[in-house]
């Protein structure tokens, strides 16, 4: 889990562009694109900035499927 978080905050830093799907019992299946704004390690949570909606979204790392660098 350690060499996850570096990886998160090793793209927050770079303020990469990321992918972020998740699951969620009331929305279903999601996808979004976008940056990385702050990681909590305290709750496990991110707060993300969707580029195309221009809407920032909180997610918890349960709710996270997958998580991938966009080149």
């Amino acid at each position: 889990m350690e060499r996850y978080r570096m990886l998160l905050n090793q793209w927050l830093e770079q303020n990469k562009l990321v992918k972020v799907e998740t699951t969620s019992p009331v929305h279903g299946r999601s996808q979004f694109i976008g940056r990385l704004i702050k990681i909590d390690d305290i709750t496990n949570s991110m707060i993300f900035y969707e580029d195309d909606l221009k809407e920032v979204f909180h997610f918890t790392l349960e709710e996270i499927d997958t998580m991938r660098v966009i080149d």
